[in-house]
């Protein structure tokens, strides 16, 4: 059972003061078309024990200069990064690179800011396969901005699977 979570589960994940550890190798997985890598976290001290807390790095072989990374809590969507994925704002602008959240909770409405080159690294738009992208200082950029310590992460490049889709 999914359990989403609160407010207060939210405002201690991303608290500078204590961290999320991240640990081992980064693991890809097939999810519909798109590959997916996690990798294993340390228990949280000051969330509960039953409260999953992930990061997922997402990359589609057709898109693979539009990768996610998205902070996932009691198994909703917490925070995410898309890269180069345009996101239509209230005022009518769309922006690319940005950062959506629900700091209010799972059930709330996202909050979205555009990230600019200086905030998170840029990702070239001629990128046209996994292979050719570099996605590891995406992930640990991201990571940061999660508040995870991820350097004790192994980062493995997507498999390449040779475009079969």
């Amino acid at each position: 059972m999914v359990r989403g979570f609160s407010r207060a589960e939210y405002a201690t994940a991303l608290s500078a003061v204590d961290p999320v550890t991240g640990y081992g190798t980064l693991s890809w997985q097939r999810q519909g078309a798109s590959w997916v890598g996690t990798f294993l976290v340390y228990p949280h001290p000051s969330l509960p024990p039953d409260l999953e807390v992930e990061i997922r790095f997402m990359a589609h072989p057709m898109r693979p200069e539009q990768p996610s990374v998205v902070f996932r809590l009691g198994g909703k969507m917490a925070s995410r990064v898309d890269v180069n994925g345009l996101h239509s704002f209230p005022d009518g602008t769309r922006k690319s690179t940005h950062r959506q959240s629900q700091p209010a909770g799972h059930d709330t409405p996202e909050v979205t800011v555009e990230l600019s080159d200086q905030e998170f690294p840029p990702l070239s738009l001629a990128v046209a396969t996994m292979q050719e992208a570099n996605y590891e200082p995406l992930f640990r950029a991201a990571a940061r901005l999660f508040n995870f310590e991820v350097s004790t992460v192994e980062w493995v490049d997507p498999p390449d699977d040779g475009g079969a889709w």
